[in-house]
């Protein structure tokens, strides 16, 4: 029995206690923090462990040092659809540069990077007044980043889309120049995974996106929280089109080799395998 969510673990304990084979898929912030008796007796119970990330692991390993000795196996994510046949997608680009941000807008999730990337697109817009940078999702937090952006004086320079449709989605990831999303709390990160399907350079911060993204090779990693340090990857690739259309090439191979549905399906069943 494959348990996908920590949360849902502990309703599977009277299966493992009767020697059910219940295995467990961790995925990032849940598991970072300190866990309840009922979560720690059912990993305790558990037959297999499996996390997306070696940064999932770590974390959790450092929260639950009473735990940190059970085997756990890194299993990366992977994603695919029906778009995903479209060869090419991406190639061409909106003629105004533009940048995407996709993640949720929560208030108890603001290590995401919004505020970050607010605060370097002045400069950005500063130097290329075309430039554009959208930005998709929902959430409690969505009417203090808008109003940060006014208050920033970035006008339409900002779309805020909210919450859009896949194919809607995957138009914005084929028009964009490049995706940022410079979080410090992503387990993994499928917004990369989705954004390199495409064949986007990807901007990330230190943590699990290091485990994606190759740093200038398919994208940049940088500090978390340094807005400087963001601007100026922005820009260059904004400004070096032959560059970021490179990265993202390289992003395209980089997921059809490790990404897809299928290699994930291949690595669950290793990670699985007695």
């Amino acid at each position: 029995m494959l348990c996908m969510h920590l949360h849902l673990a502990p309703a599977f304990l009277p299966f493992a206690l009767r020697g059910g084979r219940l295995a467990v898929f961790l995925h990032g912030i849940e598991c970072w923090k300190p866990l309840g008796p009922l979560r720690r007796r059912a990993l305790l119970l558990a037959w297999r462990l499996v996390c997306n990330s070696q940064e999932t692991r770590r974390r959790f390993q450092r929260s639950n040092p009473v735990l940190a000795g059970l085997p756990l196996r890194v299993c990366p994510l992977g994603i695919g659809s029906a778009q995903e046949a479209r060869e090419g997608e991406g190639t061409e680009e909106c003629k105004e540069p533009g940048v995407l941000l996709v993640g949720r807008m929560d208030p108890a999730e603001r290590y995401k990077g919004h505020d970050e990337v607010l605060e370097a697109w002045v400069e950005v817009r500063a130097r290329i007044p075309t430039a554009v940078l959208h930005v998709v999702g929902e959430g409690a937090d969505r009417p203090r980043l808008e109003e940060k952006a006014r208050r920033l004086g970035l006008g339409g320079s900002v779309r805020f889309h909210g919450e859009v449709a896949d194919h809607r989605l995957e138009s914005l990831y084929a028009l964009c120049s490049f995706l940022a999303l410079p979080s410090a709390g992503e387990g993994f990160g499928l917004v990369y995974l989705e954004a390199m399907r495409a064949g986007k350079a990807c901007i990330g911060a230190q943590g699990a996106a290091e485990e994606i993204i190759e740093d200038g090779e398919t994208g940049f990693i940088v500090p978390y929280g340094d807005v400087p340090a963001l601007r100026e990857r922005m820009l260059e690739l904004l400004c070096d089109a032959e560059l970021r259309q490179a990265l993202g090439r390289a992003g395209r191979r980089r997921y059809e080799r490790h990404y897809t549905e299928q290699a994930f399906a291949r690595r669950l069943s290793r990670a699985l395998d007695a």
